[in-house]
């Protein structure tokens, strides 16, 4: 019986009825939901060939072939190239061998859904695959040596959920992908070191669900154009294999590791054009290798148990978005950032319990977003900010051991630069004694709220003469003599300020100098 064919422009689509009876899908419309081809997911259904594909010689079988049982292998025998897709989906085919002949598939190559199937040693003399390389739900399939000849692959690669991969040294000679990279959900696959030889991947290249992978071994790769993900590989201790990676044209992700302890291995990485998001790494205890990173976006370090101190990040002159460190156990230091001028989004410091230096951020100017530091028991003072001179919002919240914002001196107005109200929150720092480093601020575009500070006794808001949204709150600061609440409240009136006010719960029986 001959394979399953659907034709190109020289033969009828379905014309042979031996054939759409083999198989009747071969022959109809292409599935719903099938993504244009150039993005690659290891979740979607093979891309449709909608590009041009390489050219390929005689003799030729014409149009696309699907092999679903050993007789179909068979009859392909002897043919050099298909001038369509080959698919090779079956239970009962075992090896691929009577194809020893193939030297070009003109347009992608789906290796799917074979149960049995433990090789690709038929494969041998395939030099060209004009689209995508599709390796994926293979529970029998061991190795894709067959492959070893294949120099690109020009419109993706994906090698997903093939549970008894423990290799793809048989993609040893790509060189470069012309879209989108995909290696994903192998039970066994412990290095990507076959794949040392890929230099250039033109879209994403996602490393993920790999959980005995422990080498990534991709000492060739320099450039990914879009988007480098590596999450969820359980096993991999560092990112050993990356260092000659320069340059990621969209954003990096490092996220959701057990074993991961450093990322010194991106040492040599120069720019990252989007944003970085280190995350959820239960081992990591150090980011060196990040020193001289240029960012295009939002640095976003969160949830990382291990790390104690976060000094790098230093090469920044801007960002376009924001500093996010939220959720470490045992984080104490933050000392990086130190070049960073200005940057458009947020700088927040959020449920960092151990934290007791942020002595960062010292040639910061302007801060598009709000500054918010809030639920960080252990920090006693900020270092940092001292040259800021323009921010959106202020908010320190529940910071228990914090004494004083003294570097916070230039800052003369809250801007809502950015539509976040232009506000000061200072609520519940049990320890806060004093807000004389915001003795500059003159102007708060947005509201005014200072609560539930058990040790505040020093105002030091003496610019402040307008505030624009109300309420305005001053209250439940059982030590601050009411006298200056009331005082502050006088100044901002004066300077236009007429909406709702609350300024009890302070303490009444103070005098004011």
């Amino acid at each position: 019986m001959p394979p399953s064919v659907t034709s190109d422009s020289r033969i009828p689509r379905c014309h042979l009825l031996a054939v759409c009876a083999v198989s009747l899908t071969a022959c109809g419309a292409p599935s719903q939901g099938e993504p244009a081809d150039g993005g690659v997911l290891a979740d979607a259904s093979p891309p449709a060939d909608a590009r041009p594909a390489v050219p390929c010689g005689q003799p030729s079988w014409a149009g696309d072939v699907v092999l679903e049982t050993a007789g179909d292998v068979e009859a392909l025998a002897g043919y050099t190239t298909v001038s369509g897709r080959l698919t090779i989906s079956a239970d009962d085919i075992f090896d691929v061998d009577a194809l020893s002949s193939l030297d070009c598939v003109r347009y992608s190559l789906i290796i799917q859904g074979n149960a049995r199937l433990a090789d690709l040693d038929g494969l041998s003399s395939l030099r060209k695959v004009g689209s995508v390389i599709w390796i994926r739900d293979n529970p029998g399939l061991r190795q894709v040596d067959g492959l070893a000849g294949v120099p690109e692959a020009p419109f993706g690669l994906v090698v997903d959920n093939n549970p008894l991969l423990r290799t793809v040294e048989g993609l040893r000679g790509i060189e470069s992908v012309g879209a989108d990279v995909s290696i994903a959900r192998n039970t066994l696959l412990q290095t990507l070191a076959g794949l040392r030889n890929l230099a250039y991947v033109d879209g994403d290249l996602t490393i993920e669900d790999n959980p005995a992978l422990t080498e990534l071994g991709m000492t060739g790769l320099r450039e990914v154009a879009d988007d480098l993900n590596i999450d969820d590989n359980d096993a991999l201790p560092n990112l050993g294999g990356l260092e000659n990676v320069t340059s990621i044209g969209g954003t990096l992700r490092v996220r959701y590791h057990d074993s991961l302890i450093d990322v010194q291995a991106l040492e040599g990485l120069a720019e990252v054009s989007e944003s970085v998001y280190i995350w959820s790494n239960l081992a990591l205890v150090s980011l060196d290798g990040m020193n001289d990173l240029e960012i295009g976006g939002t640095v976003w370090i969160g949830s990382n148990p291990s790390l104690v101190s976060i000094d790098g990040f230093n090469a920044p002159t801007s960002l376009a978005g924001g500093v996010r460190i939220e959720s470490h156990g045992a984080l104490r230091r933050v000392a990086g950032f130190q070049s960073v001028v200005s940057l458009t989004g947020e700088v927040r410091f959020i449920d960092n319990p151990a934290l007791e230096e942020i002595s960062g951020f010292n040639a910061i100017e302007s801060i598009g977003g709000a500054l918010r530091i809030q639920n960080n028991d252990s920090l006693r003072t900020i270092e940092a900010f001292s040259t800021v001179t323009t921010v959106s919002d202020i908010a320190i919240v529940r910071n228990e051991a914090l004494l004083h914002v003294d570097t916070l001196t230039n800052i003369t107005e809250l801007s809502d630069s950015i539509g976040t109200n232009g506000t000061l929150n200072i609520w519940q720092n049990d320890s806060l004694q004093s807000l004389a480093g915001l003795a500059n601020l003159a102007v708060i575009n947005g509201h005014l709220y200072i609560r539930d500070n058990l040790a505040l006794e020093n105002l030091g808001l003496d610019s402040l003469t307008f505030v624009d949204a109300t309420p305005l709150y001053i209250k439940d600061n059982p030590v601050l003599p009411a006298c200056q609440a009331e005082m502050l409240l006088e100044a901002v009136v004066a300077g236009g300020f007429d909406g709702s006010s609350d300024i009890s719960g302070n303490d009444d029986a103070a005098v004011c100098p």
